[in-house]
């Protein structure tokens, strides 16, 4: 039941996801200028790198499996893997930590992207159309090469440190948001691999996503007004 929705509608469950995506980033940076807390805009450019990323899938569609798409697919692989290491800082902040603590965050971070854009470029990309979704992935036999394993296994090891801060922040911060958004956004991928949807895991891994993105402006709205 679930894989015929998927597939009739998936290009139009992209398109949706985009736009709210797009609508957490809106209220993501009022509440930056709101608080004016660094977290948030984090937060805020994460959002809108998903977002990017959701609508060039949805895009590809209506632009067909040509040398635009390629180029664009590139630029969306090469700026999901700059974003997804921002959940690092974010939980840095979150936590509160000393400027210390933040900077090794923040050298994590940066090798985190490195690697990941790394990976993103020299990844062999083919053509793919799942659910109505006409997209460039990358190719069978990347997935034992170096950019087919940290684009496997970063991304997953960045939601695990996530997921750690999360256990961290509910006895410090008093909120469970953190881990909560990790938990989901892990486990629809866990799920999805469980009950054989590895063709559909990049649509479904949308879905946990936005749910983190979701539980992190959830989290935000406990933040104070800034009166600078």
């Amino acid at each position: 039941m679930l894989r015929n929705i998927l597939t009739a509608a998936g290009w139009i469950i992209v398109m949706v996801i985009a736009l709210a995506e797009l609508v957490l980033f809106f209220r993501l940076l009022k509440r930056y200028l709101y608080s004016k807390k660094f977290v948030c805009l984090d937060m805020a450019i994460l959002t809108l790198g998903l977002f990017f990323d959701a609508a060039i899938l949805s895009a590809g569609r209506f632009i067909g499996a040509d040398t635009l798409l390629l180029a664009l697919t590139k630029a969306r692989l090469i700026v999901r893997t700059v974003v997804i290491p921002l959940i690092l800082p974010i939980c840095a902040y979150a936590l509160d930590m000393k400027d210390s603590g933040k900077r090794v965050f923040w050298i994590i971070t940066l090798l985190c992207m490195a690697a990941g854009v790394a990976a993103a470029v020299f990844t062999p990309l083919k053509t793919d159309d799942t659910a109505g979704i006409v997209r460039f992935c990358s190719s069978v036999g990347s997935a034992v090469t170096w950019h087919g394993l940290i684009n496997q296994y970063l991304p997953l090891g960045i939601l695990v440190i996530e997921i750690i801060c999360g256990f961290v922040l509910i006895f410090k911060a008093k909120t469970l948001w953190f881990l909560l958004g990790g938990i989901l956004n892990v486990g629809i991928h866990v799920r999805c691999l469980y009950f054989g949807y590895q063709d559909l895991l990049f649509l479904i891994g949308l879905f946990g996503e936005l749910l983190m993105i979701l539980c992190f402006w959830l989290y935000t709205r406990k933040l104070k007004k800034a009166y600078l």
